[in-house]
C-alpha cells in the first residue's frame, strides 16, 4: 500500500508540473496573440487616419498630408487619439460597438488607452517634409533627362546674365548720368538763350553721316527718357489697355511670418541635392499663376512674382520683378548698342547736336554714352511690354530683334512709339521668371511655396482656418492593452513616404 501511495503522489507531482507548463504555455500564447492583435490594431488605426489625407492639397498640388487641425488652426491631438482608438476597436472587438467596454475581444485582449508619442508636421525643419514631397513629384514628372536639360538651359542663361551685368556695373551708368546732369547744368547756366528751341518735334532721321546743323526744334532723347522714368515702372512698362491686379494678403497670417506649431519626437533630415532648386522653381511655375497666366484664380494673382519679390500685394511684387528684369534687359541692350557700329554712329551724331546746344562740343563722348544708356533703357521698356503681352525676347539682341529707333525715344513718353513686337525666338516671361527664381535658395523657394499653398487653400477652397503647420506627414502612436493581467505596450509610426 505504501508503494501504491508513493506512485500516486509522484504522478500528482508530475501532473502538477505538466499542468503548470501547459497553463503557462497557454498564457504565453494568449499574450503573444494579444501582441499580434495589438500590432494589427495599431497599424489599422494609422492606415485609417492617413487615408483621410487632405483632398484639396492632393487634387491641386499632388501633396499628401493629414489635416490634424480638422480645418482649424490648431493641431487636435485629442481628436487624433480618439480616431485612432475607434479604428483600433474594429480589430480588437470585431462586430462590436464602439467603446472599450462593449463585449469581449479576440484572445481576451482589452484595450486600455492610446496616446500620440511623436509626429512630424509639413512645416517642421524649414518645411523639410513639404519640400521632400514636392521634389518627389517633380522627379517623377520631369525625369532625369528633362531635369538635366532644364538645369543646363537655366545655368547657361544665368551665366550670360551675370556676364552682362558685370559689364553693366563696370560702365557705372549712375555715374555717367550724374556727370551728364552736371554738364547740362553748367551748359544752361548762362541763361535761357542757351536752351532756346531745345524742345519741339522729334527728329527721327539722324544718321552717322549727318552733318546738318542742329535743327531749330529738337527734343533731347535723354530728357525724354528721364521724364519717362519719373512716370514709374508700372505705368511705363504695362502694355496699353492692360490692368494691374490690386490683390494683397496679410503676411502675418502666412507660415513664413507667424510662429509655427512644432512636431514632437520625430526628426527627418534630408540631404540637399544639387538639383533641388531647379525642381522647386519648376513646380512653382507649373502650379501657381503669374502675370501672363490665363487662369489666375482668386486671391493673390501674381504668385510666382511673390516668390521673387516677397511683398504683400500684387502691384508691389510685379514692380519688384519688373525692376530686376529691367536691369537684365538694360545690360543686354547696352552691350548690343556698344557693338553695333551703325547705332553707335547715330548716338554720336545726336550727342554732337546736344553738345552744340549746351555749348560743350568737347563732351560729345560723355553725352554719347549717356544717350546709349537712355536708348538701352527705352529698348528695355519695350522688351518688358513685349514680355507682358506674351511675347519672347532673346537674352542677347541682334539687328532683327531690336525694336526701338533712336528717334522714337522721345515719343515713348506720349505712347507714340507703337506696339512692342517681341521676337519669334528667345525667352518668354515665364522663362525670365525662372532665371530670377534660380537666384533664390531652396529654403526661400520652399517658404514661398508653403505660403502660397496655404493662401490658396484658404481663399479658393473657402477654408479660412486651414494651416499647413497642422498638417501631419508622419504620426507615431502607442497602444496599450491587457491580456490575463499582463500589460502590453506597442508603438507604431506611419508616414506617406514610408515603404511597405
Amino acid at each position: 500500500m505504501r508503494m501504491r501511495g508513493s506512485i500516486t503522489l509522484q504522478l500528482c507531482l508530475v501532473l502538477g508540473l505538466i499542468l503548470s507548463l501547459v497553463l503557462y504555455s497557454i498564457r504565453s500564447v494568449r499574450i503573444a496573440e494579444g501582441r499580434v492583435l495589438l500590432s494589427g490594431a495599431a497599424e489599422q488605426s494609422l492606415y485609417s487616419l492617413f487615408a483621410q489625407y487632405d483632398r484639396d492639397l492632393y487634387r491641386e498640388y499632388g501633396l499628401l498630408f493629414l489635416d490634424g487641425g480638422y480645418n482649424g488652426r490648431d493641431l487636435q491631438l485629442g481628436a487624433l487619439c480618439r480616431e485612432a482608438e475607434e479604428a483600433a476597436e474594429y480589430i480588437v472587438y470585431p462586430g462590436k460597438g464602439r467603446g472599450f467596454s462593449s463585449g469581449q475581444s479576440l484572445g481576451g485582449l482589452e484595450l486600455t488607452g492610446c496616446q500620440v508619442t511623436g509626429y512630424l508636421l509639413a512645416t517642421d525643419n524649414g518645411g523639410g517634409a513639404f519640400r521632400r514631397q514636392v521634389l518627389g513629384i517633380m522627379e517623377d514628372t520631369l525625369g532625369a533627362r528633362a531635369l538635366e536639360a532644364l538645369r543646363e538651359q537655366l545655368t547657361k542663361g544665368l551665366d550670360t546674365v551675370e556676364e552682362q551685368e558685370a559689364y553693366w556695373e563696370r560702365t557705372d551708368p549712375e555715374g555717367v548720368m550724374r556727370q551728364y546732369r552736371e554738364l547740362k547744368g553748367q551748359g544752361t547756366a548762362g541763361g535761357p538763350e542757351m536752351t532756346a528751341g531745345y524742345r519741339g518735334s522729334v527728329r527721327t532721321d539722324l544718321t552717322a553721316e549727318s552733318e546738318e546743323a542742329p535743327p531749330e526744334e529738337f527734343e533731347n532723347p535723354i530728357d525724354a527718357v528721364e521724364n519717362l522714368q519719373k512716370m514709374g515702372l508700372l505705368r511705363s512698362a504695362i502694355p496699353r489697355g492692360a490692368s494691374v491686379s490690386g490683390q494683397s494678403l496679410d503676411p502675418e497670417d502666412l507660415p513664413g511670418s507667424r510662429t509655427l506649431q512644432k512636431g514632437m519626437g520625430l526628426v527627418q533630415e534630408a540631404e540637399a541635392g544639387a538639383a533641388d532648386r531647379f525642381l522647386l522653381l519648376e513646380y512653382l511655375v507649373e502650379n501657381f499663376p503669374c502675370y501672363t497666366s490665363q487662369d489666375q484664380g482668386e486671391g493673390l494673382r501674381y504668385q510666382v512674382e511673390y516668390a521673387i519679390g516677397g511683398k504683400d500685394s500684387d502691384p508691389e511684387n510685379l514692380k519688384a520683378v519688373l525692376t530686376r528684369l529691367l536691369l537684365i534687359r538694360e545690360a543686354s541692350n547696352f552691350i548690343y548698342l556698344m557693338s553695333d557700329q551703325e547705332k553707335s554712329a547715330q548716338a554720336d551724331s545726336t550727342a554732337l547736336i546736344i553738345c552744340t546746344l549746351l555749348l560743350v562740343p568737347e563732351m560729345k563722348d560723355l553725352v554719347s554714352l549717356a544717350l546709349k544708356l537712355c536708348w538701352a533703357y527705352g529698348e528695355s521698356i519695350m522688351d518688358l511690354r513685349a514680355l507682358l503681352q506674351g511675347g519672347k525676347i532673346p537674352l542677347v539682341k541682334d539687328r532683327d530683334s531690336w525694336q526701338l529707333s533712336l528717334g522714337s525715344l522721345a515719343g515713348m513718353l506720349f505712347g507714340l512709339e507703337g506696339e512692342s513686337k517681341g521676337s519669334q525666338e528667345g525667352l518668354d516671361y515665364t522663362w525670365y521668371l525662372r532665371l530670377l527664381l534660380c537666384l533664390e535658395s531652396s529654403e526661400s523657394l520652399t517658404g514661398s511655396l508653403m505660403d502660397l499653398t496655404e493662401h490658396n487653400v484658404r481663399v479658393r477652397r473657402e477654408r479660412p482656418d486651414f494651416s499647413l503647420d497642422s498638417c501631419l506627414d508622419v504620426l507615431e502612436i502607442q497602444l496599450t492593452g491587457v491580456v490575463d493581467g499582463q500589460e502590453l505596450k506597442l508603438t507604431r509610426s506611419y508616414g506617406y513616404d514610408m515603404e511597405e
